[in-house]
């Protein structure tokens, strides 16, 4: 399976440190489902990736978890925006824990993932940079 990575338009090399920020695990309808709901876009929606990447990445994922390329769609965000995601799962964890119960420790999986993808984020809030998550086939 691809590996779902962060890069940022500015100083990335500092931003990220010595951070492993690996995003894969947040690209379930489990996921989805909380971003949406709160007014944001799934995970995968955000890939900055040429079509050809798309499709390949695309036929790499299980089949719910596939989606269509959306051209119009910037694969950009800002800092803000990551951290809200980060916020909002935090949230909806605390909330209702029962629907994070896919494997055993879902949640403490979910919060090791998050914790340093929210340290990046704030360094790049810093530092006024946009962040775009990107796929390793």
């Amino acid at each position: 399976m691809p590996k779902l990575w962060v890069r940022f338009d500015k100083a990335n090399d500092v931003i990220m440190g010595d951070a492993y920020v690996e995003l894969m695990m947040l690209t379930s309808p489990t996921f989805d489902a909380v971003f949406v709901a709160h007014g944001q876009k799934p995970l995968l929606d955000l890939i900055g990736s040429s079509r050809q990447e798309h499709e390949v990445l695309n036929e790499a994922m299980p089949e719910d978890m596939r989606r269509p390329r959306q051209p119009s769609d910037s694969p950009w965000t800002d800092a803000d925006t990551g951290l809200a995601m980060c916020r909002n799962l935090r949230r909806a964890m605390a909330d209702r824990p029962e629907d994070f119960d896919e494997w055993p420790g879902m949640v403490a999986d979910v919060i090791e993932v998050i914790a340093p993808f929210e340290t990046v984020l704030a360094r790049a809030k810093t530092r006024g940079a946009r962040l775009q998550t990107f796929a390793d086939y």
